[in-house]
């Protein structure tokens, strides 16, 4: 699960505080919606990253490859 070498920890980490993040969202989902879409908008943005990065790792695997 994490590889130092390569730095494969860092898109666990984020699906990891990412999925928290969505949990603490709906739990206070009755109490602020602002928060919310707040704390959904950061989720969301968390997860497109973690997507954007995962592409931009594979794409200089297949260069030096």
């Amino acid at each position: 699960m994490i590889d130092s070498r390569r730095g494969r920890w860092f898109p666990t980490l984020v699906t990891f505080v990412s999925f928290w993040f969505l949990v603490g969202a709906l739990a206070l989902a009755n109490w602020s919606t602002t928060l919310t879409r707040i704390l959904v908008s950061a989720v969301l943005a968390l997860a497109l990253g973690q997507v954007a990065w995962r592409l931009q790792q594979r794409s200089r695997r297949r260069r030096t490859i």
